[in-house]
């Protein structure tokens, strides 16, 4: 059996080739994407990102003391860039953040 040309396959078959190429392309993009930095944080992450323990975290947030919290659900994520411009706003003492 020979293969058939593109031309004579039709519009949906080659949707179906698009479709194919788009999720192969996003696999990959996927892979590629995990070596970018994280751009918003967990609790846990950051509370080993500034050396706090998760409980002073929650604290500050019910305080207001934390700039980035987005709560998604039940759970907190941390915007990575406010919390860094946050600590060099502080002097870079992580013992002494939230003031």
């Amino acid at each position: 059996m020979r293969p058939v040309p593109a031309r004579e396959l039709g519009t949906y078959a080659l949707r179906a080739k698009e479709r194919f190429n788009v999720r192969s392309y996003a696999r990959g993009r996927m892979k590629r994407r995990s070596k970018v930095e994280k751009r918003l944080l967990t609790t846990e992450e950051l509370s080993q990102y500034i050396g706090s323990p998760r409980t002073t975290i929650w604290t500050w947030v019910c305080l207001g003391k934390i700039p980035g919290v987005r709560r998604l659900g039940r759970s907190l994520r941390f915007e990575k860039l406010e919390i860094d411009a946050w600590i060099s706003a502080q002097g870079g003492a992580s013992a002494s953040l939230p003031k």
